[in-house]
């Protein structure tokens, strides 16, 4: 953490002495709770003493998160697969568990899933009726089904985030669906925790909503602007140049370009919320997996259903969405080969697996999971999430 060096006038000319205050303590206490949710990994990955540690998440680390989540730290403590289970075995949810042994067997069978797949993808462009800037392709490798990728023209589709908040409780779409003018595509990006809050780092029309930036997690920075472009930069490597540039924002006189830490740098992290309130944007964060075309590493095998965000060279956005449960590697091993992919993110598919495309008959299709849709009442489009990208006509 960085303190000591004197704040530059350019971060803090448009914030007064409140405004500097909370964001000072907003990220002194990130800081803390970034430590602790690292600390929490550690004992979880401690098999030695397994029980130990579980009464030690359940007790102790408890009262710290409701400290924190007091000042508005949305700090989660995950259950551990054990502990999910349990539950799910009380509850008689056997499709629960069948669906995790099926992907546990489909991991075992895995092979070679450490490299990219050096198989060949097709494309195929389906029948359906779209709206005029949207392409839906079906993706088949080996003559196997894979997933369906959707595009979407920038010149003729404005791309924006909804987010709600921890006042706002339940995450009604259809409230925030009224001002969307002809919309193409819907679906959640960043996770949603159990009481419907925002996990990860997340600014609203230049408003940052909370505090938490992990030095660690969460690379994908995914900004919004109000003109409805998006744009993935990486948290850990990403410039003054480069977040100008995403606001589009021409560079000031004299400009000098420099690396802007944000979750390890006071006045970095300053700068970068002052310019995005100026600019009015908003963003979200996740998992960054395809940097300027290279496949990042992915730690996790576990197999399940896959949506993938993607920025293309050419200013395309894409969003891929699996019809076969796969790991995330294999998912993003596809998607670098639909195109010159310059960035691409993951996007929520746990209980929150809700999406739908918006054809241009007035009706829409459903691509989530049949789970997800009677958990989350889509039909009625009443559903409680923190956040939905929507893809609508500009």
């Amino acid at each position: 953490m960085q303190f000591g060096k004197k704040l530059r006038t350019e971060e803090v000319q448009d914030k007064d002495a409140n405004d500097l205050y909370e964001l000072i303590g907003n990220f002194t206490i990130n800081k803390v709770s970034s430590f602790l949710d690292e600390e929490l990994d550690v004992q979880q990955k401690n098999k030695d003493n397994v029980d130990d540690n579980l009464i030690a998440v359940g007790s102790s680390l408890e009262e710290i998160q409701n400290l924190l989540q007091e000042q508005d730290v949305p700090f989660f403590i995950t259950k551990s697969t054990f502990q999910k289970l349990i539950k799910n075995l009380k509850d008689g949810n056997l499709k629960y568990i069948w669906k995790k042994m099926k992907a546990k067997f489909n991991e075992k069978i895995s092979i070679n899933d450490k490299n990219e797949s050096k198989n060949n993808i097709e494309k195929n462009q389906l029948n359906l009726p779209v709206k005029e800037g949207v392409t839906v392709e079906s993706i088949t490798e080996n003559d196997a089904p894979k997933g369906t990728l959707f595009t979407f023209d920038p010149k003729k589709i404005n791309t924006q985030i909804i987010i709600g908040t921890k006042e706002e409780k339940l995450f009604d779409i259809t409230t925030k669906l009224q001002d969307i003018k002809d919309p193409s595509f819907i679906a959640p990006i960043a996770f949603t925790a159990a009481n419907y809050e925002l996990t990860g780092y997340a600014i609203r029309k230049g408003e940052a909503l909370n505090a938490r930036l992990s030095k660690e997690r969460n690379d994908a920075m995914i900004i919004f602007t109000t003109q409805g472009k998006m744009k993935i930069l990486d948290k850990r490597t990403m410039t003054k140049k480069d977040i100008y540039n995403a606001l589009e924002i021409p560079l000031p006189n004299n400009f000098i370009d420099k690396k802007i830490l944000i979750a390890e740098d006071l006045s970095d992290n300053m700068f970068f919320e002052n310019i995005m309130s100026k600019a009015k944007a908003s963003l979200v964060s996740s998992l960054l997996l395809i940097k300027d075309g290279v496949l990042k590493k992915v730690n996790s095998k576990k197999f399940g259903s896959r949506r993938i965000l993607i920025e293309y060279e050419n200013g395309n956005i894409g969003i891929f969405n699996s019809s076969e449960d796969m790991s995330t590697h294999s998912a993003i091993s596809i998607v670098n080969k639909t195109g010159k992919v310059k960035s691409a993110a993951y996007m929520d598919t746990g209980s929150y697996n809700v999406a739908n495309l918006y054809l241009n008959n007035g009706k829409s299709r459903f691509l989530g999971t049949e789970f997800a849709r009677k958990q989350r009442n889509v039909k009625s489009l009443q559903t409680p999430l923190s956040n939905m990208i929507v893809l609508s006509k500009r």
